[in-house]
């Protein structure tokens, strides 16, 4: 979870973490107006469910809309596909 806005203070110093992801896995970063209204259980379902990952970014967007979210809603969506199972496939 990020806990820092950009443009508070006069200095910029971002949270840094390596993760691993392997084929087939997906990383999901939402902001507050998604996460603050949609479970991470229920994330997690919706990014797994998704066909690509276009699609899960806008389902995670509509889900939060869905549910009344008073703030703005920004999803992004990586998933890690095989290279070889990059070609002619939307990802």
């Amino acid at each position: 979870m990020l806990l820092r806005a950009v443009g508070l203070e006069d200095e910029l110093r971002p949270d840094l973490t390596e993760v691993g992801l392997g084929p087939g896995d997906a990383l999901a970063l939402v902001s507050d107006g998604c996460s603050d209204v949609v479970a991470a259980e229920v994330i997690g379902r919706l990014v797994n469910d998704a066909p690509t990952a276009l699609a899960a970014a806008e389902r995670l967007v509509s889900e939060a809309i869905d549910r009344c979210t008073t703030d703005n809603v920004t999803a992004i969506v990586l998933r890690h596909v095989p290279s070889s199972s990059r070609e002619g496939r939307a990802i």
